[in-house]
């Protein structure tokens, strides 16, 4: 294994995991804002119906439990802000940990440090960012197949236009 191969794939990893968390917490508090205001849309209706059709606040006030008794069964669908918070600053650890590789890369690649040097700094950062993988898988819950191979393209396509300097405008001109 190459270190640089193995820096390489690491920063890869940490610009990927960036872009599912986002676009995870991003989901989720949509998911917490709609059930918020269906709530809210409910019990009003509920309410200021009242002098139209009286058995209104009992409806309202029966959907509303089946609604919460169902956030209550099926957790996964309206995540705890706190947890989505959590997401948040592992999101900034790893805007971090990334930026921190990128200084190693940089510093390799200018033959700042000797291959000696970035390998037992890589595998430090490494060993360090263990602990927040582990709280990442716990608190996204779901990541479908084709999100993540969108969210490598992406990443694939961000590779390339800063590490590559190919940007989208270079390569039409070149075709």
């Amino acid at each position: 294994m190459e270190i640089r191969n193995k820096l390489w794939e690491e920063i890869k990893s940490a610009d990927i995991n960036v872009r599912a968390i986002l676009w995870y917490n991003n989901r989720h508090r949509t998911y917490n804002r709609l059930y918020d205001t269906f709530i809210a849309v409910v019990a009003s209706a509920g309410a200021l119906l009242y002098p139209i059709e009286s058995k209104l606040p009992l409806i309202s006030s029966i959907v509303i439990a089946m609604t919460s008794l169902v956030k209550a069964i099926f957790p996964q669908f309206i995540q705890s802000e706190k947890e989505l918070t959590d997401l948040d600053r592992i999101s900034d650890y790893y805007e971090s940990y990334k930026n921190d590789l990128e200084s190693l890369f940089y510093k390799f690649d200018k033959r700042e440090i000797d291959e000696k040097s970035l390998a037992d700094k890589l595998f430090e950062e490494i060993k360090n960012s263990e602990g927040r993988k582990t709280a990442m898988n716990r608190l996204i819950r779901r990541l479908s197949d084709s999100r993540m191979h969108k969210l490598q393209l992406e990443e694939d396509e961000y590779l390339k236009e800063i590490y590559y300097d190919i940007y989208p405008e270079r390569r039409n001109e070149s075709q």
